[in-house]
């Protein structure tokens, strides 16, 4: 893993997924081509929010023209917002599971997850409604926990072109 000083700041509504943020924080390369994260800390609405970017992906791929945000709330969230380390271990289960189910058929990508307020959301851009669908379906979600998906047609990948452009203009002023 390779770690370098990234400033992230992402400011605005991002049609729901994200809002304020700004933050300093390391970016991590996976080593996988498809995939490279950035990884932040900030604060959206006066409490702590955590954002995870994959850099590598191309925006606005037409394969995948629609947007599906998973969103799971956490039964015990510590005070600023993150899951304990029970849950920590049965929410990533479940980002395990989507991204199984969407990404290694080729279905779709995933593009980010955002941790804020007791709620985690898993952001992928995907080949259909269905697909979105079917991979909740499929969920084996833990006991007492729920799964809300969210599927908008985003075929100029805007959420994501702007959690990015944001991403890369703040990085641009640092260099």
């Amino acid at each position: 893993m390779q770690f370098s000083r990234t400033r992230i700041c992402i400011t605005g509504s991002l049609l729901g997924f994200f809002t304020s943020l700004s933050c300093f924080c390391p970016a991590l390369s996976a080593g996988a081509s498809d995939e490279s994260w950035t990884v932040g800390r900030g604060e959206a609405n006066g409490k702590p929010i955590f954002v995870r970017i994959n850099m590598v992906v191309r925006p606005a791929d037409p394969k995948y023209p629609f947007r599906a945000v998973y969103a799971i709330g956490f039964l015990h969230p510590t005070r600023d917002g993150r899951p304990e380390k029970d849950e920590t271990a049965k929410v990533n289960e479940v980002e395990d599971q989507l991204n199984s189910f969407i990404t290694k058929p080729d279905h779709g990508r995933f593009v980010a997850v955002q941790t804020h307020n007791g709620i985690r959301k898993y952001l992928f851009y995907v080949n259909s409604e269905k697909i979105a669908q079917d991979a909740e379906a499929a969920l084996k979600v833990p006991a007492n926990y729920k799964v809300n998906l969210n599927v908008e047609s985003d075929p100029n990948w805007i959420v994501y072109g702007k959690i990015r452009g944001e991403h890369e203009r703040v990085h641009a002023k640092g260099k």
